[in-house]
């Protein structure tokens, strides 16, 4: 049993190090050690592989039957020349919680880790921990003073990705990495961790992290909480969209959407195949009118106008393109005229913009629609809403028991969501706090200000981002709160791309005008090009717009094994009786 394991574990570590004997008894006579000590006292701490932090403290007491590792971080200064470097330790503990957090306190040690284990430790200034690396949060991390912080940013993703030029690399028209600043190179004084938080004590100011590679886990105090992480593609509800179709979120998701656009024009152009199957493959699906459904059906008729005519001359008459709304018009951020005016152009390309079509379910081979209408597709890309992210969820429920009633969550919930009957953000003032809960705060899409909700946009997350860094700034410097003007969005106008060098502009630099057409396009891209975040990424972006027109785009299939055709069956029928070669020259 655990008692045993413990109790071995001490025996182990006492004949090494005497010191570290009243740290085993502790661990010896109980399976969790809590609560979470008091600021002052706490450290980052390490632990167990696959361990999901955040629920009841109770529960965390039972179950042990995990490998436990914890690394240095979790060891105080005092300790630090024993365990030597970063290395994780085995502490001879065997198990650990199946859905919860094993807590050593630092009780026999200094208040904070060294900067031998962090290297930018906390010592005496706040910790200001940032969840997240997107338009909310590098804007923050930029402008906020790390004189007066520590800060520590926590995220899965440890680049910056700009979003609005996404769709182009779906395509080829740009490359990934064109497009996306590591985290690290951005700040110096930042220390970051590849992690993903799963886990949020209001009460003790803990959070709870995992890396789901290393299945590492860890938890990090702080003094100002910052949420950052963005939203999540929600799917309402639908049969099979989790399932068979592409996200349009992440540079993954554009790089699995490549792929499998260039799949489809390999294996529709195999002997034998059957007309059905070809325009089956051929048929292209996109779900949403938004900004991101618009700008991937225009570089999707880019390529096959500009490319796959090239490469593929017999399949360009197979191919089609469809675009659904739930909706009655295209664009709904945009003007009417501006919406109308997308649509015609589309038509003109030939593309099925199917408005006021809402799709029920989705097969393996189908899109069906409320109608009653199938739609049968090679490729089916999702981009027809937010959702919210777990953690943000977790947060809003844990408001809630704080707060005392359901009914006061129901209310934050619908207020936060801008009326709807979900609650998808988290509900801030005017100063961007969370309301319910002290230091913490949400900025860019999960979050939205009470009585004036605001658009899920970068130039939102952006704006909201410099904003709340000048807030805590002036707070730290001792400015009275009460000067301290609240958030005031500014729009700087909307663009989008629809393809054939044709673009759409609303208000741009928050002029009452409308553009479109081929000047509009040459604005939209000098518009995103002075927008990028460095000049590697200017020039990258430049010599890939360059290549493009010059060579066309790339229709090399390099990110996954051509020759691996196992679950490509689920998909087309007729590879069923194919077999992976014994040699691939």
């Amino acid at each position: 049993g655990a008692s045993d394991i413990l109790s071995r574990s001490h025996a182990h570590i006492s004949q090494i190090v005497p010191f570290v004997a009243p740290v085993s008894r502790s661990l010896r006579s109980m399976a969790f050690v809590g609560p979470v000590a008091p600021a002052s006292s706490r450290t980052s701490l390490s632990f167990s592989p696959a361990c999901r932090p955040g629920d009841s403290r109770k529960e965390l007491r039972h179950g042990l039957d995990r490998p436990a590792f914890f690394s240095t971080n979790a060891i105080p200064s005092s300790s630090s020349s024993f365990f030597g470097n970063s290395r994780p330790v085995n502490f001879g503990i065997s198990k650990l919680p199946e859905n919860g957090v094993f807590s050593v306190m630092s009780t026999i040690t200094e208040s904070r880790p060294s900067e031998t284990t962090d290297t930018f430790a906390k010592g005496k200034k706040p910790r200001i921990v940032v969840l997240g690396t997107g338009w909310a949060a590098l804007p923050f991390v930029k402008g906020i003073d790390d004189n007066i912080y520590d800060i520590v940013m926590v995220s899965p993703r440890n680049y910056f990705l700009f979003t609005p030029l996404l769709c182009g690399t779906c395509v080829g028209t740009l490359e990934s990495r064109s497009i996306i600043e590591p985290i690290r190179a951005y700040k110096q004084k930042v220390n970051y961790y590849e992690a993903a938080c799963t886990g949020i004590d209001i009460s003790q100011k803990v959070i709870y992290c995992t890396n789901d590679r290393e299945q590492y886990c860890f938890a990090l105090d702080y003094d100002k909480l910052v949420i950052a992480v963005g939203a999540t593609s929600s799917t309402f509800g639908v049969p099979g969209v989790e399932q068979y179709t592409c996200f349009l979120k992440e540079i993954s998701h554009a790089q699995k959407i490549r792929q499998r656009i260039i799949e489809c024009f390999e294996s529709a152009s195999f002997p034998d195949i059957t007309e059905e199957d070809r325009k089956r493959i051929l048929s292209f699906v996109i779900v949403g009118g938004g900004p991101t459904g618009v700008e991937f059906a225009a570089e999707l008729y880019d390529f096959c106008n500009e490319d796959v005519r090239r490469l593929f001359p017999s399949l360009v008459k197979d191919v089609k393109i469809t675009l659904l709304q739930s909706g009655k018009r295209l664009l709904t951020q945009f003007d009417d005229t501006l919406g109308d005016y997308a649509l015609e152009n589309f038509k003109r390309q030939g593309i099925d913009v199917r408005t006021g079509s809402a799709v029920i379910e989705v097969t393996e081979r189908e899109v069906v629609l409320k109608d009653g209408t199938e739609i049968p597709y090679g490729l089916c890309v999702w981009s027809a809403g937010n959702g919210p992210r777990q953690i943000v969820r977790q947060l809003m429920q844990d408001i809630g028991k704080k707060l005392k009633g359901e009914g006061m969550l129901g209310k934050i919930a619908v207020a936060a969501s801008g009326g709807r009957a979900e609650g998808s953000r988290l509900l801030v003032d005017e100063f961007m706090k969370v309301k319910g809960v002290d230091d913490i705060y949400a900025i860019g899409d999960c979050a939205s200000i009470e009585n004036n909700p605001l658009p899920p946009t970068a130039q939102v997350a952006q704006q909201g981002g410099n904003y709340l860094a000048s807030s805590l700034n002036k707070i730290a410097r001792g400015v009275d709160r009460e000067k301290i003007r609240p958030f005031v969005y500014r729009h700087l106008g909307t663009l989008a791309y629809v393809g054939s060098n044709k673009a759409l502009a609303d208000r741009p630099l928050d002029l009452p005008i409308k553009l479109q057409g081929f000047f509009t396009w040459l604005f939209w891209r000098s518009a995103y090009l002075s927008k990028l975040f460095s000049m590697k990424s200017r020039f990258l972006v430049t010599l890939d717009w360059v290549r493009a027109g010059m060579f066309g785009r790339d229709v090399s299939a390099i990110l996954s094994d051509a020759y691996n055709v196992q679950s490509t069956p689920r998909k087309f029928g007729f590879l069923q009786g194919l077999t992976q070669p014994d040699n691939i020259q």
